[in-house]
C-alpha cells in the first residue's frame, strides 16, 4: 500500500516493511506478527491487523496508539475505511457475521449483525456510498451513512444468491467486478441494471481469489497459490485451455479452419471440432495410437495421418468426419499437402506419393543431395514450400520441378507464409524472423537485437490488416509493417515449461488468430487496441563488490583498487512481462558500445583498472523500441597507492630529480675529462718546449764545444807565453 506521502507499506508473515528512501526497512518492533491488513488512515496514522486485532500506528513514531480487540478475533481480512472516516470491519477471521463500526481512535460505534448462516469475505465501498458485503452466501449491502441495510438490485441478486462470492470491485464508471465460485467473473453495470459476463474461459475453480483493478482499469486475479492472470480493459486474447481439460494429449499439434468456420484441433492422441461461436466442442476422437498432421484441403476433406503408415479421408459437414478412404504408405508419412492443381502430396521420408484422380499415388523425388523436413502449402495461394535441412528453402514451381528459393539461403528454417504482395516472411530456429521481396531481392532480418523477444520462430501467420503475427516459444508478436514496431502478447499459460508448436496457427474467418501449443491456445483480435507501450521503469536491484553485497546504493560508488570485481543486477519493474523483458548495459570508460543482454538481468565485471565510469541500463518496451529512461550509476574506482596521484608527483619529482643529477654527473663528468685532456695537453706542451729548448741547446752547445777546447788551449798559450815573458 502507497500512503499519502508515497511510501510503500507491506505485510507479510514476518511484520510490517516501508519502503522509503529508496530502501526496505523491517519494522520488527510493530505490531504481533503475521501483519494481514495495512489501510491508510492519515498523514500521520496507519491502520493495521494482526493476531491481537486492530491497531492505530503512528507512522513517525512507529509505536501502536491504540488496539481494538475482542474475544475471538483473529487475523482481521475483511475491513476498509469508509468515506465517513470510519472503519468498517468483520468481527473475526473465520465465519464472520458481524459486523463493527469504529471511529479514527478505534473506539466501537456500532455493530451490525448479518444473518447468521453466512461468514463475510469483503467489504467494498462504492461510490454511492453503498457498503457491500462479500459472503459465502451472496451478496449484502448497507447505506454507508445511515448503516441501514439496502436491497440488493434484481439482476446482481439473481446472479449472486446462495453462491460463494470471491470479489466485489468497483468497475469502469460506477459499476461493479463480480468473481463467483465455479461460474466466473461479470460486470455488473449500475445504470443499466444489466450484467456482462467478461473472460468467460476463467471459471474461477480454485478456493480462494484476490483481485486488483489497475488504474487502466486491467484486471489482475491471483489464486493466491501459482501465479496470476492479468486481463487488460481492451481485450487483445483470450485462451482455450478449457479444450486441454478432455484430451489424452494436451500438447496441441496443428490448428485449421474449415469452410464453415469449426476450428479442428489436432494432437498426438485427440482430434477436436470446436465451434468458436458457441465456445463449445463439437465433437472428439481419441486414440491409443498417434494421429499425425491434419489437413483440410481445397474441397473442405480434412486429410488426417494415422499411426504414421496411413493417411485418412474424411469429408465433414457441421463438425462432423465421414471416412470416405484410407492411404496405407510403406514409409512413415509426415505431411499433408496440396499443391495449385488440387493434387495431394503425401510426405515420406525419402520421396512424394502424389495422389492420381483414381485414387492411386505416383512418386516423386526431390533433386539429388537435398535433405528435406516438410513440405507445406501456403494458404490462400496453395503454392507449395520444401523446407531442408541444409539447402535452404525450395519452391514448387509451374514446371512441377521443385527449384531454389532465388538465391536466398535460410538455415533452419521453421515456418513461412506469402503475403498477397508476393513477400515471403521466414520464421527460423534460432536466427530470427527474415522479410524476403523476391521482386527487388530485398533482404531484411529481424533478432533480439530488432526487438524480438527471442530468436526461435514457431508459426507465421498474415492477419487481415496486412500485419504480419508470429509465434516464438512462449510469447506472439505482431509486426506493423508499414510502421516498422513489434508489439507482443503475453499469455501467462505459456510459461513454466509451455511452450507454442511449430506451424500452429490459424486465422479465423472473423479475423482472430489462433495459435496452439502445450499451454492451450491462444486467441489473438488484431483489430483490437492494444495497450500503448509505457516506458518501463528500472531499478538497480543490487551490487556486489568482490563477495560483499550492496544494498543501499549511494549515488556515487567508490570503490577501492583491490574491489575492481563488481556485479550489477538490475530489473525492469513491469509485472506483466517482467521475466521476458529484453535489456542492454553499457560501462562507460570500459565498453566501446550498448551490450544487449537479451532477458539477462546480471553482468559482471573484473580486473577494471582504476578510472570514473558510468553504468547504465536500459530496457526495450514491448513494441520494440528500447525505453528512455535509462538507469545509471556512476562508479570511482580508487589507485593504488602506488598508482595515486602523490605517488605519481612523486616519481615525478624522483624522475626529475634522478634526471637533474644524471645531468649533473655527465657535465662533471664531461668538464672532469676535458680538463684531464686539458692538463695531458699541457703536459704535452710542456714537454715538447722542454724538447725544443733541449734540442735548440744541444744544437748551441755542440759548434761551441767544438770552438771551446781549442780557444780554451788558445788562451792557455796565451797566457803561459805572456807569464814566461814576464
Amino acid at each position: 500500500m502507497f500512503d499519502s506521502d508515497q511510501r510503500l507499506w507491506m505485510s507479510n508473515e514476518c511484520g510490517l516493511c516501508v519502503w522509503e528512501n529508496n530502501r526496505f526497512r523491517h519494522l520488527q518492533q510493530v505490531g504481533f506478527n503475521p501483519i494481514g491488513r495495512i489501510l491508510d488512515l492519515d498523514r500521520n496514522s496507519l491502520i493495521i491487523t494482526d493476531r491481537k486485532g486492530i491497531a492505530k500506528v503512528n507512522k513517525h513514531t512507529l509505536k501502536e496508539e491504540v488496539y481494538f480487540s475482542k474475544e475471538g478475533m483473529g487475523i482481521i481480512r475483511p475491513i476498509i475505511i469508509s468515506s465517513e472516516q470510519q472503519i468498517w470491519t468483520a468481527n473475526t477471521q473465520i465465519h464472520a457475521n458481524k459486523i463493527n463500526i469504529l471511529n479514527k481512535d478505534l473506539k466501537l460505534l456500532q455493530t451490525i449483525s448479518c444473518p447468521p448462516d453466512v461468514s463475510i469475505q469483503h467489504l467494498m465501498e462504492d461510490k454511492q456510498k453503498r457498503m457491500w458485503v462479500t459472503t459465502d452466501q451472496g451478496l449484502l449491502c448497507y447505506d454507508v451513512r445511515s448503516k441501514k441495510r439496502l436491497e440488493i438490485p434484481f439482476s446482481l441478486n439473481q446472479l449472486s444468491r446462495q453462491k460463494r462470492i470471491h470479489f466485489l470491485q468497483p468497475y469502469q464508471q460506477g459499476g461493479l467486478l463480480i468473481g463467483i465460485a465455479n461460474e466466473g467473473i461479470y460486470y455488473y453495470n449500475n445504470q443499466q441494471d444489466s450484467l456482462l459476463h467478461i473472460h468467460t474461459h476463467q471459471k474461477l475453480k480454485d478456493k480462494t481469489y484476490v483481485c486488483y483493478i489497475d488504474s487502466h482499469n486491467g484486471i489482475w486475479l491471483s489464486n493466491q497459490k501459482d501465479d496470476f492472470q492479468y486481463y487488460p480493459a481492451q481485450l487483445t486474447y483470450s485462451n482455450l485451455s478449457s479444450v486441454q481439460e478432455s484430451m489424452k494429449d494436451p500438447f496441441i499439434k496443428d490448428l485449421a479452419f474449415d469452410q464453415e468456420g469449426f476450428l479442428w484441433i489436432r494432437s498426438s492422441k485427440d482430434i477436436i471440432c470446436y465451434n468458436i461461436q458457441s465456445d463449445q466442442i463439437v465433437s472428439h476422437w481419441k486414440t491409443d495410437l498417434f494421429f499425425g498432421n491434419l489437413f483440410i484441403d481445397s474441397r473442405n476433406d480434412i486429410w488426417i495421418i494415422n499411426n504414421y503408415l496411413e493417411v485418412r479421408q474424411y469429408s465433414t459437414q457441421q463438425g462432423k468426419l465421414n471416412l470416405k478412404r484410407t492411404y496405407s504408405f510403406p514409409n512413415n508419412v509426415f505431411s499433408i499437402s496440396e499443391d495449385k492443381s488440387g493434387r495431394i502430396w503425401a510426405t515420406l521420408s525419402d520421396r512424394f506419393a502424389i495422389l492420381t484422380p483414381n485414387g492411386d499415388f505416383t512418386y516423386q523425388y526431390v533433386p539429388n543431395g537435398i535433405s528435406f523436413s516438410q513440405l507445406r502449402t501456403l494458404k490462400p495461394t496453395r503454392s507449395m514450400i520444401l523446407f531442408t535441412i541444409s539447402n535452404g528453402i525450395y519452391k514448387f514451381g509451374d514446371d512441377q520441378q521443385f527449384i531454389p528459393l532465388d538465391s536466398l539461403f535460410v538455415a533452419n528454417p521453421n515456418t513461412i507464409t506469402v503475403d498477397p504482395k508476393g513477400t515471403y516472411w521466414i520464421g527460423t530456429y534460432n536466427t530470427g524472423f527474415i522479410k524476403y521481396i523476391p521482386q527487388t531481392h530485398e533482404i531484411k532480418r529481424f533478432d533480439t537485437t530488432s526487438g524480438l523477444i527471442e530468436n526461435n520462430i514457431k508459426s507465421v501467420i498474415e492477419d487481415k490488416n496486412g500485419n504480419i503475427w508470429f509465434s516464438t516459444s512462449t510469447h506472439i508478436t505482431k509486426y506493423d509493417v508499414q510502421n516498422d514496431i513489434f508489439s507482443c502478447v503475453y499469455d501467462k499459460r505459456f510459461t513454466k515449461g509451455n511452450l507454442y508448436g511449430i506451424n500452429c496457427c490459424a486465422i479465423a474467418p472473423n479475423g482472430a488468430i489462433y495459435f496452439g501449443g502445450s499451454g492451450g491456445i491462444t486467441v489473438v483480435y488484431p483489430d483490437k487496441q492494444a495497450e500503448e507501450a509505457e516506458e518501463i521503469p528500472l531499478n538497480l536491484d543490487l551490487v556486489i563488490v568482490g563477495n560483499q553485497v550492496i544494498r543501499n546504493l549511494p549515488d556515487r560508488l567508490l570503490l577501492d583498487y583491490r574491489d575492481n570485481m563488481i556485479t550489477f543486477w538490475y530489473s525492469g519493474l513491469d509485472f506483466k512481462y517482467g521475466a521476458s523483458l529484453n535489456y542492454a548495459y553499457q560501462l562507460e570508460g570500459f565498453d566501446k558500445k550498448w551490450i544487449n543482454a537479451g532477458t539477462n538481468k546480471r553482468v559482471t565485471y573484473s580486473n577494471l583498472p582504476s578510472g570514473n565510469y558510468t553504468f547504465k541500463v536500459k530496457v526495450r518496451k514491448l513494441n520494440g523500441e528500447w525505453g528512455k529512461n535509462e538507469l545509471s550509476m556512476n562508479i570511482h574506482i580508487q589507485p593504488a597507492p602506488w598508482k595515486s596521484p602523490w605517488a605519481i608527483t612523486s616519481y615525478w619529482l624522483l624522475g626529475i630529480a634522478l634526471t637533474g643529477l644524471s645531468i649533473w654527473i655527465i657535465v662533471r663528468w664531461r668538464v672532469q675529462q676535458e680538463r684531464l685532456a686539458l692538463a695531458e695537453r699541457q703536459k704535452e706542451m710542456n714537454q715538447e718546449h722542454i724538447d725544443f729548448v733541449t734540442n735548440i741547446s744541444h744544437e748551441f752547445r755542440t759548434p761551441l764545444s767544438l770552438t771551446y777546447a781549442p780557444l780554451k788551449e788558445l788562451v792557455h798559450n796565451v797566457w803561459t807565453k805572456a807569464a814566461a815573458n814576464c
